[in-house]
Protein backbone atom coordinates (compact mmCIF):
# COMPACT_ATOMS: atom_id res chain seq x y z
CA UNK A 1 0.00 0.00 0.00
CA UNK A 2 1.47 3.41 -0.98
CA UNK A 3 2.36 5.53 2.06
CA UNK A 4 0.19 8.41 0.84
CA UNK A 5 -2.90 6.20 0.86
CA UNK A 6 -1.99 4.61 4.20
CA UNK A 7 -1.76 8.01 5.86
CA UNK A 8 -5.20 9.09 4.69
CA UNK A 9 -7.31 6.00 5.43
CA UNK A 10 -10.38 6.74 7.59
CA UNK A 11 -10.15 5.71 11.24
CA UNK A 12 -12.96 3.16 10.90
CA UNK A 13 -11.07 1.44 8.08
CA UNK A 14 -7.90 1.39 10.18
CA UNK A 15 -9.80 -0.16 13.05
CA UNK A 16 -11.10 -2.88 10.75
CA UNK A 17 -7.52 -3.55 9.61
CA UNK A 18 -6.41 -3.85 13.24
CA UNK A 19 -9.29 -6.22 14.04
CA UNK A 20 -8.37 -8.54 11.17
CA UNK A 21 -4.67 -8.37 12.02
CA UNK A 22 -5.34 -9.21 15.68
CA UNK A 23 -7.42 -12.23 14.68
CA UNK A 24 -4.80 -13.48 12.21
CA UNK A 25 -1.67 -12.71 14.23
CA UNK A 26 -2.23 -12.33 17.98
CA UNK A 27 0.54 -10.78 20.02
CA UNK A 28 2.41 -13.01 22.44
CA UNK A 29 4.33 -16.25 22.63
CA UNK A 30 5.23 -18.29 19.57
CA UNK A 31 5.17 -21.88 20.94
CA UNK A 32 7.15 -23.36 18.06
CA UNK A 33 10.05 -20.95 18.56
CA UNK A 34 9.58 -20.28 22.29
CA UNK A 35 9.80 -16.56 21.61
CA UNK A 36 7.44 -13.60 21.89
CA UNK A 37 6.37 -11.41 19.01
CA UNK A 38 4.37 -8.22 18.61
CA UNK A 39 1.87 -9.80 16.23
CA UNK A 40 -0.83 -7.32 15.21
CA UNK A 41 0.73 -4.56 17.33
CA UNK A 42 3.43 -4.01 14.72
CA UNK A 43 0.72 -2.87 12.28
CA UNK A 44 0.04 0.14 14.50
CA UNK A 45 3.60 1.39 13.80
CA UNK A 46 3.08 2.14 10.09
CA UNK A 47 2.86 5.90 10.65
CA UNK A 48 1.72 8.46 13.19
CA UNK A 49 -1.91 8.24 12.07
CA UNK A 50 -1.91 4.48 12.44
CA UNK A 51 -0.33 4.78 15.90
CA UNK A 52 -3.06 7.21 16.93
CA UNK A 53 -5.77 4.87 15.63
CA UNK A 54 -4.10 1.91 17.32
CA UNK A 55 -4.01 3.61 20.71
CA UNK A 56 -7.77 4.10 20.48
CA UNK A 57 -8.42 0.36 19.91
CA UNK A 58 -9.03 -0.24 23.62
CA UNK A 59 -10.75 -3.62 23.29
CA UNK A 60 -7.80 -5.06 21.35
CA UNK A 61 -5.38 -3.96 24.06
CA UNK A 62 -7.70 -5.43 26.69
CA UNK A 63 -7.46 -8.79 24.94
CA UNK A 64 -3.66 -8.57 24.70
CA UNK A 65 -2.76 -7.41 28.21
CA UNK A 66 -1.14 -10.75 29.11
CA UNK A 67 0.64 -11.29 25.80
CA UNK A 68 4.07 -10.73 27.36
CA UNK A 69 5.35 -12.07 30.71
CA UNK A 70 6.36 -8.68 32.09
CA UNK A 71 4.11 -6.85 34.57
CA UNK A 72 5.44 -3.44 33.49
CA UNK A 73 4.40 -4.11 29.89
CA UNK A 74 1.10 -5.58 31.05
CA UNK A 75 0.34 -2.49 33.14
CA UNK A 76 0.97 -0.27 30.11
CA UNK A 77 -1.35 -2.39 27.96
CA UNK A 78 -4.02 -2.15 30.66
CA UNK A 79 -3.70 1.63 30.52
CA UNK A 80 -4.34 1.45 26.77
CA UNK A 81 -7.34 -0.81 27.42
CA UNK A 82 -8.99 2.07 29.29
CA UNK A 83 -12.14 0.73 30.94
CA UNK A 84 -12.62 -2.38 28.77
CA UNK A 85 -12.98 -5.78 30.46
CA UNK A 86 -9.68 -7.67 30.48
CA UNK A 87 -8.49 -11.04 29.21
CA UNK A 88 -6.26 -12.31 32.04
CA UNK A 89 -4.49 -15.44 30.79
CA UNK A 90 -1.22 -17.30 31.36
CA UNK A 91 -1.30 -16.40 35.06
CA UNK A 92 0.91 -18.57 37.29
CA UNK A 93 1.11 -18.97 41.04
CA UNK A 94 4.14 -20.96 42.12
CA UNK A 95 5.34 -21.88 45.58
CA UNK A 96 8.30 -20.73 47.63
CA UNK A 97 10.20 -22.93 50.08
CA UNK A 98 7.50 -25.58 50.20
CA UNK A 99 9.40 -28.65 49.05
CA UNK A 100 7.88 -28.66 45.58
CA UNK A 101 9.72 -28.82 42.32
CA UNK A 102 9.68 -25.72 40.15
CA UNK A 103 7.22 -26.25 37.31
CA UNK A 104 7.76 -23.07 35.30
CA UNK A 105 11.23 -22.12 34.12
CA UNK A 106 10.39 -18.99 32.14
CA UNK A 107 9.06 -15.77 33.71
CA UNK A 108 5.30 -15.45 33.84
CA UNK A 109 2.70 -13.02 35.06
CA UNK A 110 1.87 -13.85 38.67
CA UNK A 111 -1.39 -14.32 40.48
CA UNK A 112 -0.54 -11.45 42.83
CA UNK A 113 -0.34 -9.17 39.80
CA UNK A 114 -3.58 -10.47 38.28
CA UNK A 115 -5.54 -10.06 41.51
CA UNK A 116 -5.07 -6.30 41.28
CA UNK A 117 -7.33 -6.37 38.23
CA UNK A 118 -9.74 -9.15 39.19
CA UNK A 119 -12.73 -6.79 39.23
CA UNK A 120 -12.11 -6.06 35.52
CA UNK A 121 -11.42 -9.63 34.37
CA UNK A 122 -13.84 -11.03 31.81
CA UNK A 123 -11.67 -14.07 31.06
CA UNK A 124 -9.39 -15.68 33.65
CA UNK A 125 -6.88 -18.46 33.03
CA UNK A 126 -4.49 -19.41 35.82
CA UNK A 127 -2.22 -22.22 36.98
CA UNK A 128 -1.78 -22.80 40.71
CA UNK A 129 0.70 -25.14 42.38
CA UNK A 130 -0.67 -27.56 44.97
CA UNK A 131 2.22 -26.54 47.20
CA UNK A 132 0.78 -23.06 47.55
CA UNK A 133 -2.68 -24.45 48.29
CA UNK A 134 -1.60 -26.70 51.15
CA UNK A 135 0.24 -23.76 52.67
CA UNK A 136 -2.49 -22.18 54.81
CA UNK A 137 -1.01 -18.71 54.88
CA UNK A 138 -0.95 -18.27 51.10
CA UNK A 139 -2.73 -14.92 50.75
CA UNK A 140 -3.13 -14.95 46.96
CA UNK A 141 -4.95 -18.29 46.88
CA UNK A 142 -7.27 -17.14 49.67
CA UNK A 143 -8.14 -13.94 47.81
CA UNK A 144 -8.81 -15.75 44.52
CA UNK A 145 -11.29 -18.13 46.12
CA UNK A 146 -12.89 -15.68 48.55
CA UNK A 147 -13.28 -12.32 46.85
CA UNK A 148 -15.87 -11.95 44.06
CA UNK A 149 -15.00 -12.17 40.38
CA UNK A 150 -17.88 -9.90 39.36
CA UNK A 151 -17.66 -9.92 35.55
CA UNK A 152 -15.73 -13.13 34.76
CA UNK A 153 -17.62 -14.94 32.01
CA UNK A 154 -15.29 -17.90 31.48
CA UNK A 155 -12.39 -19.32 33.42
CA UNK A 156 -9.79 -22.07 33.29
CA UNK A 157 -8.09 -22.98 36.57
CA UNK A 158 -5.46 -25.70 36.73
CA UNK A 159 -4.20 -27.02 40.05
CA UNK A 160 -0.78 -28.51 39.38
CA UNK A 161 -0.06 -31.21 41.96
CA UNK A 162 3.71 -30.86 41.87
CA UNK A 163 4.55 -31.74 45.44
CA UNK A 164 7.51 -34.02 45.96
CA UNK A 165 6.02 -35.84 48.94
CA UNK A 166 3.48 -38.65 48.75
CA UNK A 167 1.13 -37.48 51.48
CA UNK A 168 -2.46 -38.57 50.97
CA UNK A 169 -4.72 -35.52 50.62
CA UNK A 170 -8.26 -34.77 49.56
CA UNK A 171 -9.11 -33.21 46.23
CA UNK A 172 -8.94 -29.42 46.35
CA UNK A 173 -12.42 -27.94 46.71
CA UNK A 174 -12.73 -24.16 46.52
CA UNK A 175 -15.47 -21.59 46.65
CA UNK A 176 -15.93 -19.56 43.49
CA UNK A 177 -17.89 -16.33 43.66
CA UNK A 178 -18.54 -15.53 40.02
CA UNK A 179 -22.18 -14.50 39.50
CA UNK A 180 -22.02 -14.16 35.69
CA UNK A 181 -19.65 -17.06 34.99
CA UNK A 182 -21.01 -19.09 32.08
CA UNK A 183 -18.18 -21.53 31.30
CA UNK A 184 -15.49 -23.13 33.47
CA UNK A 185 -12.69 -25.63 32.89
CA UNK A 186 -11.33 -26.92 36.20
CA UNK A 187 -8.27 -29.17 36.38
CA UNK A 188 -7.57 -31.00 39.63
CA UNK A 189 -10.21 -29.16 41.67
CA UNK A 190 -13.93 -28.89 42.32
CA UNK A 191 -16.20 -25.91 42.97
CA UNK A 192 -17.59 -25.97 46.50
CA UNK A 193 -21.37 -26.43 46.88
CA UNK A 194 -21.40 -23.00 48.56
CA UNK A 195 -20.04 -21.32 45.42
CA UNK A 196 -21.97 -18.49 43.79
CA UNK A 197 -22.39 -19.78 40.23
CA UNK A 198 -26.03 -19.19 39.28
CA UNK A 199 -25.31 -18.79 35.56
CA UNK A 200 -22.76 -21.56 34.99
CA UNK A 201 -23.94 -23.43 31.89
CA UNK A 202 -20.79 -25.26 30.75
CA UNK A 203 -18.50 -27.18 33.10
CA UNK A 204 -15.46 -29.27 32.25
CA UNK A 205 -13.99 -31.20 35.19
CA UNK A 206 -10.60 -32.79 34.52
CA UNK A 207 -9.86 -35.04 37.47
CA UNK A 208 -8.09 -37.83 35.58
CA UNK A 209 -4.51 -36.58 35.73
CA UNK A 210 -4.09 -35.84 39.42
CA UNK A 211 -1.51 -37.24 41.84
CA UNK A 212 -1.96 -40.88 42.79
CA UNK A 213 -2.26 -39.93 46.48
CA UNK A 214 -5.12 -37.46 45.94
CA UNK A 215 -8.48 -38.75 47.11
CA UNK A 216 -11.38 -38.10 44.73
CA UNK A 217 -14.75 -38.90 46.27
CA UNK A 218 -17.75 -39.22 43.97
CA UNK A 219 -19.93 -37.75 46.72
CA UNK A 220 -17.99 -34.48 46.48
CA UNK A 221 -18.56 -34.35 42.73
CA UNK A 222 -22.29 -34.92 43.13
CA UNK A 223 -22.51 -32.26 45.84
CA UNK A 224 -20.86 -29.78 43.51
CA UNK A 225 -23.27 -30.59 40.68
CA UNK A 226 -26.34 -30.16 42.88
CA UNK A 227 -25.38 -26.52 43.36
CA UNK A 228 -25.35 -25.76 39.61
CA UNK A 229 -29.01 -25.40 38.58
CA UNK A 230 -28.32 -23.74 35.21
CA UNK A 231 -25.87 -26.39 33.94
CA UNK A 232 -26.43 -27.36 30.31
CA UNK A 233 -23.15 -29.08 29.36
CA UNK A 234 -20.96 -31.32 31.54
CA UNK A 235 -17.68 -32.99 30.62
CA UNK A 236 -16.34 -35.20 33.41
CA UNK A 237 -13.01 -36.99 33.30
CA UNK A 238 -11.93 -39.34 36.08
CA UNK A 239 -9.39 -42.05 36.74
CA UNK A 240 -10.10 -45.43 38.29
CA UNK A 241 -8.93 -44.29 41.75
CA UNK A 242 -12.17 -42.38 42.35
CA UNK A 243 -14.04 -43.46 45.47
CA UNK A 244 -17.64 -44.37 44.77
CA UNK A 245 -19.26 -43.45 48.08
CA UNK A 246 -22.61 -41.75 47.44
CA UNK A 247 -25.37 -40.51 49.72
CA UNK A 248 -28.28 -41.75 47.62
CA UNK A 249 -29.65 -38.26 46.98
CA UNK A 250 -30.46 -37.68 43.33
CA UNK A 251 -28.84 -34.94 41.26
CA UNK A 252 -31.36 -32.96 39.21
CA UNK A 253 -29.90 -31.03 36.30
CA UNK A 254 -33.07 -30.04 34.52
CA UNK A 255 -31.35 -27.95 31.84
CA UNK A 256 -28.62 -30.47 30.98
CA UNK A 257 -28.36 -31.08 27.23
CA UNK A 258 -24.89 -32.60 26.89
CA UNK A 259 -23.01 -34.99 29.15
CA UNK A 260 -19.73 -36.76 28.45
CA UNK A 261 -17.80 -38.90 30.91
CA UNK A 262 -14.38 -40.52 30.54
CA UNK A 263 -12.78 -42.98 32.96
CA UNK A 264 -9.17 -43.91 32.41
CA UNK A 265 -6.60 -46.00 34.32
CA UNK A 266 -4.49 -44.31 36.96
CA UNK A 267 -0.98 -43.44 35.78
CA UNK A 268 1.65 -45.66 37.33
Amino acid sequence: MPSQIAQTLPLDILREIFDHAAAAQPAGRNPSLDTYNLGWIIVTHVCQRWRYAGLSAASLWADAVCAFPDPTIADELITRARTCPLNLRHIFHDEKDTGARSYRRSPQLTLSWALRYRSRARHLQCYISMASIVRDEDAEVKILFADPLPIVEDTSIMVDDNLLDFTTRSLFIAQLNAPVLGSASLFGMLPAPTSTLPNLRTLRLYLDDIHATTIVDMADILNALRALPALESLNLRLNDAVESSVDGVSVRLEHLRFFQSLLRPMKQ
